[in-house]
């Protein structure tokens, strides 16, 4: 495939990169620790700010400004007249927080219109960035020389829900979980164990389903014989 190198250069001119102290420091602002207070306090403490009201760290939320700027994902690139640090952050803190719109009118001095617009556009912009984030090592599917024994560590991951409704039942007892007594839906999240990286998630699921079903109907037929996974005893099989 050619690239029209003019098309490439203009894109390139067009990036906003900013550093993750610069995100924090605008971040911290938006949400009432002022540059004094921050000046005042340390790194440490700074960064567990951010963490608190919007889950991930300074160098992931910036990571992630970058990459919605020069990915190939059509669904993900966010364009120009997209590119707004404030709503993109305003989408962190609804995905870490879940405010009620009442408290996120009021952290964000923007209509409730405008915060579920833009929070549910980048939402939707971070969930078209999963397939360049999730991968699977190719050199896990083959014998290759140098592949460890261990690969991976596996967990089932449970996010409450409203109930679904049962078609003639009071009650879904597939979607019951057994870690909150209550619906749920189950994620099987699976991390890399060389790596800080996710490699596989299969899910959402009613949450009735065990671990160790999920496990035996997904990730267990993705992994080579001879090749383990270090797991709890939820997942042992």
């Amino acid at each position: 495939m050619s690239i029209n190198m003019d098309d490439e250069i203009a894109r390139l001119a067009g990036l906003e990169i900013l550093t993750p102290d610069q995100i924090m420091t605008e971040s911290l602002k938006l949400v009432g620790f002022d540059l004094k207070r921050q000046q005042r306090a340390s790194i440490i403490t700074n960064i567990a700010r951010f963490k608190a009201f919007f889950g991930a760290s300074p160098a992931d939320a910036a990571n992630n400004w970058e990459d919605l700027q020069t990915t190939d994902i059509k669904d993900a690139l966010m364009h120009k007249k997209e590119k707004d640090l404030f709503y993109l952050l305003m989408a962190f803190h609804f995905l870490f927080c879940y405010p009620t719109k009442y408290k996120a009118e009021g952290i964000f001095k923007v209509s409730v219109r405008t915060i579920y617009k833009w929070a549910w556009f980048f939402i939707g912009k971070l969930a078209a960035l999963s397939g360049s984030k999730i991968t699977w090592p190719e050199e896990w599917d083959t014998d290759a020389e140098g592949v460890p024994e261990f690969l991976l560590t596996v967990d089932g991951v449970h996010c409450r829900s409203f109930e679904p409704v049962h078609p003639t039942l009071p009650k879904n007892k597939k979607a019951f979980s057994h870690k909150f007594h209550q619906s749920d839906y189950a994620n099987e999240v699976t991390l890399s164990i060389w790596e800080n990286h996710v490699v596989y998630i299969n899910g959402p699921l009613l949450a009735g389903k065990s671990d160790l079903e999920i496990f035996r109907e997904g990730l267990k037929k993705e992994i080579l014989k001879g090749k383990k996974v270090v797991a709890n005893q939820g997942v042992s099989d």
